[in-house]
């Protein structure tokens, strides 16, 4: 534990949400959730050492999010809730931390959100194409069918989502994928 609450130190906010979403692969180690769910609720009384302003940031909560809505279906609404939130922040990369968790969330009902930020002209509309192809539903496939069919999207963003429904979406018959 105590190279986590180390790479939980992390300088730099992208360091620690990979971090905060690696921990996900770790959710069966007896301390991850007492952790992740400190982190949540901001106890620092249980972890003195780390450094609680970056770890309230909007884009580490969102990766912290994206890894408890994983692993905690008893609250998961609540993390969905502000990935919700997060998705419209004024910070990048707290939008693209929304975005990769719901990705990974698969909920149909947030397909229009991701394809809103998919199609805005910034960079975390590319992680939201991503996004849709981590969702693995059928609303998201057809987002993203969608996507690379529009006329007038930046040639770079259709061409991405091409690509991300020819990795994540395979003909079945081996085709490649339209």
């Amino acid at each position: 534990m105590g190279d986590v609450l180390e790479a939980l130190s992390e300088d730099e906010v992208d360091g620690l949400a990979s971090t905060l979403h690696a921990l996900y692969r770790m959710g069966d180690h007896r301390w991850v959730m007492p952790l992740l769910r400190a982190l949540w609720n901001e106890d620092l009384a249980a972890y003195p050492s780390l450094d609680w302003g970056r770890l309230s940031a909007p884009a580490a909560r969102a990766a912290l999010a994206s890894t408890l809505a994983r692993l905690d279906p008893t609250r998961r609404e609540v993390y969905l809730g502000y990935l919700r939130e997060v998705i419209a922040d004024p910070d990048p990369f707290a939008r693209v931390q929304a975005a990769t968790g719901l990705g990974f969330a698969a909920d149909p009902a947030d397909v229009p959100r991701l394809v809103a930020l998919a199609r805005s002209v910034s960079v975390d509309g590319e992680a939201a194409v991503a996004a849709l192809g981590t969702h693995g539903t059928v609303a998201a496939r057809a987002a993203l069918l969608t996507l690379r069919d529009t006329e007038g999207l930046d040639p770079q963003r259709r061409a991405l989502a091409r690509q991300v429904l020819a990795e994540a979406y395979p003909d079945p018959r081996g085709a490649a994928a339209p």
